[in-house]
């Protein structure tokens, strides 16, 4: 029997003849960079667990980090990154066509949690800035004024995104670009979002939810099932255990226990994700059939994050998160900015 990746290239994607996505889609941009630096690993990469080499690596770190039926479950996958622009994934299992299964990784998802994660960094930039230097200094009015400038790009281009039904589209009138200084810093804040859509992604069939066998065990409920709120529909319940257990698949092996910098990865990433998808439909508290709204898939994401995560700066990432929040609802009026504004309204009201 084909294996999920035989079964990508040979019946999905045969037009990509075993190619990286790189190779596939973007020759001529890495040809031009090639020039500039060495870029043989990514466009080289012969795909295994993924035709993208960063999401290998973070298979890679999922396998390790857990272990027996769900660390040979995962090393049967095969998650295809996709020349698709809808801010979306998706989990496919066999049905007896292959062994393994499939998660598809649209690059529109990825795009998306980019320009946010761009954003995100030169806001927090702006903070630390402002509490290092007076407000009127150089530093901190052309931060402010970068900042001002990523959130009226990201709101014309959110509204754009919107109208089109979520197909994201980088143009360059909105596309929003990171200082060279902080490049680096959004790349890696993009890699934790991603990483957490891949996890949930893994869940849907780690959990049984995509016709497969259910990889469980006691501890799984013991984790998973205190945090689901009662009177959720049978389909939204799927939605928030994939939510949760995508959280605690790259701490596993270690959980409880897990070092400050692996907590705050993962904390990180989760928060800010479920921030942004907040931003993909006119109201947080909007739900559909099959998915909850926004507002509840981020307390869920948040009462468990709050309760296993030991990390001391935690209350503090939080508070950047919901003040990001806050900012991104001031320019888009919608998201979860909108849970900040009552919280500060409600404040303000009993202050008074």
């Amino acid at each position: 029997m084909l294996s999920a990746r035989e079964f990508y290239y040979s019946e999905i994607a045969p037009d990509e003849a075993g190619k990286n996505y790189q190779q596939a889609h973007q020759s001529a941009i890495y040809d031009e960079k090639s020039s500039k630096e060495d870029l043989s690993n990514i466009v080289g990469h012969v795909p295994n667990l993924s035709n993208d080499i960063l999401i290998e690596s973070y298979i890679e770190n999922f396998i390790a980090s857990t272990s027996g039926t769900f660390s040979d479950s995962i090393s049967r996958m095969f998650v295809a990154k996709r020349k698709d622009f809808l801010a979306n994934a998706g989990a496919i299992h066999a049905g007896g066509r292959f062994e393994g299964d499939l998660v598809f990784f649209y690059v529109g998802l990825s795009d998306l949690c980019f320009q946010y994660a761009i954003l995100f960094g030169e806001f927090i930039n702006l903070c630390a800035l402002r509490q290092e230097l007076p407000d009127d200094s150089e530093d901190v009015l052309l931060s402010m004024a970068g900042v001002v400038k990523g959130l009226n790009k990201l709101a014309n281009a959110q509204l754009e995104w919107g109208i089109n039904g979520n197909e994201i589209r980088l143009k360059d009138e909105t596309l929003i670009y990171p200082s060279d200084h902080l490049a680096d810093n959004a790349a890696r804040i993009a890699t934790l979002m991603d990483r957490v859509v891949l996890g949930h992604e893994i869940a849907h069939h780690l959990l049984g939810h995509t016709g497969r066998d259910a990889t469980t065990s006691e501890l799984l409920e013991i984790r998973i099932a205190p945090f689901l709120n009662q009177g959720l529909s049978a389909k939204h319940r799927k939605e928030i255990e994939a939510d949760l257990l995508g959280l605690a698949l790259p701490l596993w092996s270690t959980f409880g226990d897990s070092s400050d910098q692996a907590e705050f990865e993962v904390a990180l990433g989760a928060l800010l994700f479920y921030t942004v998808i907040s931003h993909l439909k006119c109201s947080m508290f909007l739900e559909s059939e099959s998915h909850p709204s926004a507002a509840t898939r981020y307390n869920h994401v948040l009462k468990f994050i709050r309760t296993h995560f030991k990390l001391p700066v935690l209350d503090s990432l939080i508070d950047d998160i919901e003040r990001f929040q806050a900012l991104l609802f001031a320019t888009q009026d919608r998201g979860l900015g909108l849970m900040q504004k009552h919280r500060l309204s409600t404040n303000g009201e009993r202050n008074a």
